[in-house]
């Protein structure tokens, strides 16, 4: 198999002109160490791009620096692969670790007030937290909220302000702002940017990293159960003022400090309440109703993807269908992969009877009612086929799917004991419309009632 080669960019800096003679402080010694850093891996394929990235008197705090706005441009424009830079290990290397204390002087304690990097030795390890200044001063038992360890929470936070910035509503207000200097920048341009994010946070040295965090960042309060991350103005609105980051994701990190040294039941009882006191962005307890309404998008067809799968594999495995597999059906690096299904044809002039309008036809279409999964090959091959044409093939293919059709309920015990004792209103179809979208969108509730209710847990 040919070696891929991947191409090394050299960056050095020196924050003032003082000392550029000195060996090891002159942009002239770093780039040699870095050009020798990146031979001694050739056998990796690493090749030298012979463009000079050097910033001589400029401040690691400050992203206003030529050479490095220089970079990240051709990190964009694909002309770089590796970025290697020079640190006090006396060693060169691509910059992939987040150091802990990222977020010193940002994070607050929504009880105490300002929290700072502590640490604490166990055995021959150090541990990093975050503690309120208050707790440290005046007693521990006076702070609600308790220590946070820092490096997840500055990983938590990092990976938040990445995905901010690939949030619809973000693109569409960066598009507007950009486009008042760079009329030729669309929502393409822009969404090609911010999906660059993680390749170029991932060769940043930390100073580099906190010096971007803090001027994205006002405050971030760290409550008992989740997050707020308050951003500072920088020429867009982010969600009106602050950004309430994802609670379930929080509630998550949070369980792995509850649920450490508990007995079963007592995990149990720590993870049944916290999923029933999960919340959305609106402070509203979340629950299985949304499935009701559940669509298809650009945004979440990889959600969509995994509650097909796991709907499919609950009703094979319920059936004692032979080798099914979550996996298999999730899993995008298979030869012929799973992909989502309409049911209802890619034809709206065919069915436009049944529809009001075409924007009617497809906001139905793409109702969780109307999806299945099929291997990419049929999924394309079946897409404007007529729906009695289509049941048919289904026949052939995953359980989920075959119970569209008819013949399904014929000879199938296993699967007719599943439904009888599940009370499951699984049917064949002659026809497709709105009205059996909505009767397969009820049976896709339920079905998301016997995976995902709370009360599941207490069978174990």
């Amino acid at each position: 198999m040919e070696q891929k080669t991947i191409r090394c960019a050299v960056y050095t800096r020196k924050s003032t002109e003082e000392g550029l003679d000195k060996e090891f402080n002159t942009l002239e010694a770093q780039r040699e160490a870095g050009e020798n850093y990146i031979k001694s891996q050739k056998h990796m394929g690493w090749t030298l791009i012979p463009d000079h990235y050097d910033d001589g008197g400029y401040s690691g705090g400050s992203m206003k620096r030529p050479a490095l706005k220089r970079l990240l441009e051709d990190v964009k424009n694909d002309k770089v692969d590796m970025i290697v830079v020079y640190n006090r290990g006396k060693r060169f290397a691509p910059s992939r670790s987040v150091k802990n204390s990222l977020l010193k002087g940002l994070v607050e304690c929504s009880c105490c007030g300002t929290m700072t990097p502590t640490r604490t030795r166990k055995g021959n390890k150090y541990y990093e937290y975050y503690t309120s200044s208050r707790a440290v001063k005046e007693g521990y038992h006076l702070c609600h909220t308790g220590s946070v360890p820092a490096g997840e929470l500055d990983r938590f936070v990092l990976d938040k302000v990445k995905n901010a910035f690939r949030a619809p509503e973000i693109i569409q207000e960066l598009v507007h702002q950009i486009q008042q200097t760079k009329p030729e920048y669309g929502v393409r341009e822009v969404f090609d940017v911010v999906q660059s994010m993680d390749k170029v946070f991932q060769y940043f040295t930390p100073t580099t990293i906190h010096s971007i965090v803090r001027q994205l960042i006002d405050k971030v309060i760290v409550y008992r159960n989740k997050i707020v991350i308050r951003f500072n103005a920088f020429g867009i609105s982010l969600l009106d003022d602050c950004i309430k980051v994802d609670h379930n994701g929080y509630a998550i990190f949070t369980l792995t400090r509850q649920i450490r040294g508990k007995s079963i039941d007592e995990i149990k009882a720590i993870l049944k309440n916290t999923v029933q006191s999960l919340k959305d962005k609106d402070d509203k307890i979340l629950t299985l109703e949304g499935i009701k309404d559940f669509y298809l998008n650009n945004f979440f067809k990889w959600h969509v993807q995994h509650i097909l799968a796991r709907f499919t594999d609950f009703v094979e495995r319920g059936s004692e269908v032979p080798e099914t597999s979550f996996e298999k059906y999730v899993d995008t690096n298979r030869k012929n992969r799973y992909d989502i299904e309409h049911i209802t044809p890619n034809d709206y002039l065919a069915n436009k009877d049944k529809y009001v309008d075409e924007r009617e036809f497809e906001s139905q279409r793409n109702m969780l009612g109307d999806l299945i999964l099929l291997p990419a090959d049929k999924n394309r091959s079946y897409q404007d086929m007529p729906f009695s044409e289509k049941v048919e093939k289904y026949f052939g293919e995953n359980l989920l799917a075959k119970t569209l059709n008819h013949k399904c309920y014929e000879n199938n015990p296993r699967f007719l004991k599943f439904k009888s004792d599940n009370n499951l209103d699984f049917k064949g179809y002659d026809d497709f419309d709105k009205s059996t979208i909505r009767e397969r969108q009820e049976l896709y509730y339920n079905l998301a009632k016997m995976i995902w209710s709370p009360d599941n847990l207490d069978r174990f």
